[in-house]
């Protein structure tokens, strides 16, 4: 893993002004909220933290919100000391790291791959997400657990390294613990759900900068989580969301452009664009994708369902009505009551675990 960045005297002044403009666009955006209840998420705190996410992402530098964020791995440490739980993190040969969450002696083990356009670190949300999920798995009877992949963020290394990572923490799985590929899942949130569907799309293609993976049978399930699918922002959603989500347009394309660094746009990187029979075969069972009604990818991740299911049968697209982007990640990090999306993966991850058929429907699926 890269060293922590540092920054300079000249970058903290940076850092302060920008977090200055941040601060001041959110103080006035107190008062041009009668003006966009049409517009903007149905409630005063949510308008307030949405616009300063928005702000926030888009002054700050790639550089500057790297330095001054705990890195994935800080972030799981003060996790599981304030749950009381002891940090268990394995090593990859090639120095990756990923951590356990649940009982590493479980059955069924889901590799999770965080989310932040591949530039933010994993927050405390995503931790909590999936200690929850993995209690109201167990008070159900199941049992899972969870390795989650520390990848190195886009500033320290663009694409395909992330994908060379998660290739081998599967490989691990496979070998080191020995699970066959139906004792696997895959899940990741935003662009963990697009490091997913690269994943899918290595495991059915070789890429050609990324080891190959020979599985005897497909994977047990994948959850894609508000999955980042194209780094086109030109939909409608992206438009008539864009002040009802978190997510702001520039910071996507700065993302976007150094996460992919000189590559062109292909299927690993942009699923959307896939051709039509890019997705045969799909090595996993029991496909879950989520996306919020007030996300700005919204339009695109319907769109990407429905090309997914022409391959598989076993899709299911939910929608949840007044949801922003990856709204089950910031439920937690905004002390919000629980969300459509939570319970769904939940649902999901139960029947997983249990081996059951996918017949969790608790809202009624959108295309």
């Amino acid at each position: 893993m890269a060293p922590k960045h540092t920054l300079s005297a000249l970058e903290w002044l940076s850092v302060g002004s920008a977090a200055l403009k941040t601060l001041s666009l959110g103080f006035l955006s107190l008062f041009v909220i009668p003006f966009q209840r049409s517009k903007g998420p149905p409630t005063f705190s949510q308008h307030l933290a949405y616009t300063i996410s928005r702000t926030y992402t888009t002054n700050f530098s790639p550089k500057s919100i790297v330095a001054t964020s705990p890195t994935t791995g800080e972030c799981y440490q003060k996790f599981v000391t304030s749950q009381g739980l002891n940090a268990k993190t394995v090593t990859l040969p090639d120095g990756t790291k990923a951590h356990w969450l649940g009982d590493p002696t479980a059955e069924k083990i889901l590799l999770f791959f965080h989310g932040g356009g591949y530039l933010v670190y994993a927050t405390d949300g995503h931790f909590h997400l999936l200690h929850e999920s993995l209690k109201a798995v167990e008070q159900q009877g199941g049992k899972l657990a969870v390795l989650f992949l520390e990848y190195d963020v886009s500033l320290d290394a663009p694409y395909p390294r992330q994908l060379q990572q998660a290739t081998a923490l599967l490989q691990y799985t496979l070998t080191e613990l020995q699970k066959k590929p139906e004792q696997i899942l895959l899940a990741g949130d935003s662009a963990g759900g697009n490091l997913a569907l690269a994943l899918l799309s290595h495991l059915s293609h070789p890429h050609p900068q990324v080891d190959a993976v020979n599985l005897s049978a497909s994977l047990s399930g994948t959850a894609l989580l508000s999955p980042w699918v194209t780094f086109e922002t030109t939909s409608e959603s992206m438009k008539a969301n864009a002040h009802r989500d978190a997510l702001a347009i520039p910071a996507l394309h700065k993302w976007a452009s150094l996460f992919r660094g000189s590559a062109p746009s292909d299927p690993y990187l942009e699923p959307l664009s896939a051709p039509a029979n890019w997705w045969q075969p799909l090595l996993t069972k029991k496909v879950l994708i989520t996306a919020g009604a007030d996300e700005i990818f919204v339009d695109d991740i319907q769109k990407f369902a429905a090309q997914l299911s022409s391959a598989s049968k076993d899709v299911e697209m939910h929608t949840t009505t007044g949801e922003p982007h990856d709204y089950l990640v910031m439920e937690f990090l905004m002390g919000h009551p629980r969300t459509q999306q939570r319970d769904i993966f939940e649902k999901w991850a139960l029947c997983m675990s249990e081996n059951v058929d996918m017949n969790f429907i608790l809202y009624a699926p959108s295309h």
